[in-house]
């Protein structure tokens, strides 16, 4: 409500994810929702959960009135390295699931292959790119893993522990994007590599997103002035 908030695009997630398992019961990120169509506020939502399921309808009358799309992180192919890294996320699957399903219900939906490891899901991304564009996914983005604070102690104790044939080689080649060392916590750098390695990664993702006209619509075009402050004089007019 206040003045000076303009109505400017608002994502929920990349600090926390918007489909915890508590969102289940208390619903924060479907009473966030519910908010925004009342005022027509464009949103745009990251997640791994499939989870947003519940909120389709409500997403797909975002859509219709302002501007809604959202991103699925997948960044893994197969069942058993997501289990292995993310324990706790849906399987590929069901998350592949969740984006047709939100796709056919005319709701915008992009993929983010995120985290990249070099050594361990770099191969997955065309397979990935594949199968999100047959799931109605026309946008992608990718960023590399971080590992800040006790973060890179915990990671590198469960790749040890879950894939301990590759666990070394994937350490070597995280470090040889940090310099050494397991993150870098630079402004600007911190979601990319350094290596040349890093380089062939980035071009075998644009060389796939282009091959299958990923990010190739200019939305800006398509954007709408929805946002209002619902009171009763606009509601009249409505």
């Amino acid at each position: 409500m206040k003045p000076s908030w303009k109505g400017n695009h608002l994502v929920f997630s990349f600090t926390s994810d918007p489909y915890l398992p508590l969102e289940t019961h208390y619903r924060l990120t479907q009473k966030c929702l519910e908010v925004c169509l009342e005022f027509r506020q464009p949103v745009s939502l990251v997640t791994k959960s499939a989870l947003v399921r519940r909120d389709k309808d409500l997403l797909a009358e975002l859509a219709r009135e302002a501007e809604c799309s959202v991103n699925f992180t997948i960044p893994f192919r197969d069942h058993l390295t997501a289990r292995a890294v993310e324990p706790f996320a849906p399987s590929p699957d069901a998350r592949f699931a969740a984006m047709k399903e939100l796709a056919e219900a005319g709701i915008r939906v992009g993929i983010g292959i995120a985290p990249v490891i070099p050594g361990l899901n770099d191969s997955h991304i065309p397979e990935l790119l594949k199968r999100a564009h047959e799931c109605g996914a026309r946008t992608a983005w990718m960023t590399m893993l971080r590992l800040p604070g006790s973060v890179a102690t915990y990671f590198e104790a469960r790749l040890r522990e879950r894939l301990p044939t590759k666990a070394e080689r994937v350490l070597h080649h995280i470090r040889e994007e940090r310099n050494g060392r397991l993150n870098n916590s630079e402004f600007g750098s911190r979601m990319k590599g350094t290596s040349e390695q890093w380089r062939v990664i980035e071009q075998v993702f644009k060389l796939h997103c282009r091959k299958l006209g990923f990010n190739s619509e200019r939305y800006a075009a398509e954007k709408r002035q929805t946002f209002r402050r619902p009171n009763a004089q606009s509601s009249l007019f409505d």
